[in-house]
């Protein structure tokens, strides 16, 4: 693998290892020993609840598109900034 990395460290897939290791808390992981090898990813209780947060945001976004749109045409015939 370092050979096919050229330029990496030996700790960098360590370090990037640990971000997928991180997120576990969001989002958990199920391994299941079958070939071919599969994974099942489903969110953690913690991870339920910051859904309900983003639901939240895209609702609005989806509420408002059109009033964001016009504000950004109106910024845009104007010129400021």
């Amino acid at each position: 693998m370092r050979r096919e990395t050229d330029g990496t460290s030996r700790r960098m897939p360590t370090v990037a290892g640990a971000a997928p290791a991180r997120a576990r808390r969001l989002v958990g992981r199920t391994g299941h020993a079958v070939v071919p090898p599969r994974v099942d990813h489903a969110p953690t209780p913690l991870g339920s609840a910051l859904h309900v947060t983003i639901q939240a945001l895209v609702t609005w976004t989806e509420v408002h598109r059109n009033e964001v749109a016009a504000a950004r045409a109106a910024y845009d015939v104007r010129g400021d900034g």
